[in-house]
């Protein structure tokens, strides 16, 4: 019994190491969240735009990660989301989510609302389909 204790508390620890050291571990405040939002995982990388479409004039900047840390994904509340144009990302699709993201044109002053497309957002949330005023006309 004296073993198996010692093992968990073990175990324990290093996972508690191992969180530090990759960044999985930031801060709730990190986050680029507002409240009465659900949240999803964002990937770190991925193109931010004004609008659901791959023109190039729609290009805001691309997801940084959150404040303090080098992990993959960034925390980011989900406002909607939207069909809009064909896309390959990690799978080709054409839904789009408007989410709340610390990007590259802004840096870490201010979240943002921008569009990523759909393939780069995990843990997707149950949201209502976008508002028109989201939308350019």
């Amino acid at each position: 019994m004296k073993k198996v204790l010692c093992w968990l508390a073990a175990a324990a620890a290093c996972a508690c190491c191992l969180t530090a050291i990759l960044g999985l571990g930031g801060s709730a405040a990190d986050a680029a969240t507002e409240r009465g939002y659900p949240t999803a995982q964002v990937e770190v990388g991925a193109s931010a735009r004004t609008q659901p479409y791959i023109k190039s004039s729609d290009y805001w900047g691309y997801v940084l990660p959150n404040p303090g840390t080098n992990y993959w994904l960034q925390t980011a509340s989900v406002q909607c989301w939207v069909y809009g144009d064909w896309a390959t990302g990690n799978y080709y699709g054409n839904k789009w989510f408007r989410v709340l993201v610390w990007e590259s044109y802004d840096g870490y002053s201010t979240p943002r609302f921008l569009f990523v497309h759909g393939s780069y957002v995990f843990k997707q949330p149950e949201v209502g389909y976008c508002p028109s005023w989201t939308l350019a006309g």
